[in-house]
């Protein structure tokens, strides 16, 4: 999903609406990483809700994935795929007002509990940084497809949708006998 400058100013809301939506940035959170020697770290960083906006009213669980500075990957050889949301797996979400430009990154999703959220949000403890508008919602919905349903490379495709004709025929003869008890038993 290569894009040209950054993301329009207008894809974000400066009204958000009150309900907590799909794509809203909430902040900070306590997310858990296994750092390289096994151990966890907690690292409070903002986070985006991936869950859809009716599973934030509704489930217990709720999925978010974390929003790192995007001063964690400037210097990095990906900055400028970073920015132009070429990598699948991070969003880069440029700043606004006062807010730093951000980078999502899909590949560290959490879940937590949906009313933790709520009432700390309800306390001040969370604040909404970033949502969306209708139209930052669908870039959201693209990148998100990409991220989980971008098509495969030839070396990882899937075999054919149904089976070579000698194995559906011997599947079928493996269950005419438990067809033929169960017609005459009513079990299996």
């Amino acid at each position: 999903m290569r894009q040209h400058g950054d993301i329009p100013a207008d894809f974000f809301s400066s009204q958000p609406p009150d309900p907590v939506m799909q794509g809203d940035v909430l902040g900070p959170l306590p997310f858990m990483f296994e750092d390289e020697d096994g151990e966890l770290v907690e690292r409070r960083t903002p986070g985006m809700l991936v869950s859809q906006s009716c599973d934030f009213d509704q489930d217990q669980w709720v999925l978010f994935a974390p929003a790192f500075p995007y001063s964690d990957f400037a210097g990095s050889r990906n900055a400028s795929s970073i920015r132009s949301n070429e990598i699948t797996n991070l969003f880069y979400l440029p700043p606004l007002v006062d807010n730093e430009p951000l980078v999502i990154d899909f590949r560290l999703m959490q879940p937590f509990a949906k009313q933790r959220v709520q009432d700390k949000a309800r306390t001040g403890e969370l604040s909404r940084i970033r949502s969306f508008t209708d139209e930052g919602w669908y870039l959201l919905l693209a990148k998100l497809t990409l991220h989980f349903l971008r098509p495969q490379t030839e070396d990882e495709r899937r075999g054919p949708s149904r089976p070579h004709l000698a194995d559906r025929v011997r599947y079928v003869a493996w269950q005419i006998p438990a067809m033929g008890r169960y017609v005459m038993l009513g079990r299996s």
